[in-house]
């Protein structure tokens, strides 16, 4: 809030879309996108199918992206398939199917 209120004397005059602007771009430096989501833009995926192929909520996708869950307590099930969705599936376009049930152990090949 003190970095807005630091805005008063340069921008008081300015139009209301140069204002928005500005907080906005303080707000993204202040926030950088997480690898998720700069993964997610290089393979071209929107956040449903990203969470359809990789089988998890699209809330809990959403979520690790604004950093409101912590990925990294995630299921190591959940971010096998994450790391198959962003890196292998665009080379042979697949889901990830090899989700076990809960509680099943299992390696993925």
């Amino acid at each position: 809030m003190r970095d807005i209120d630091k805005l008063y004397p340069t921008l008081h005059k300015a139009s209301e879309e140069k204002f928005v602007d500005t907080v906005n771009r303080m707000i993204r430096k202040k926030n950088p996108p997480t690898r998720l989501q700069a993964q997610q833009k290089i393979i071209g995926y929107s956040q449903r199918e990203l969470a359809e192929k990789v089988g998890i909520n699209l809330r809990t996708l959403q979520q690790y992206e604004i950093r409101a869950k912590d990925i990294n307590k995630a299921a190591g099930v959940t971010l096998l398939c994450l790391i198959h969705v962003q890196f292998i599936t665009p080379v042979f376009d697949r889901q990830c199917t090899n989700k076990p049930k809960k509680g099943k152990l299992f390696l993925l090949l």
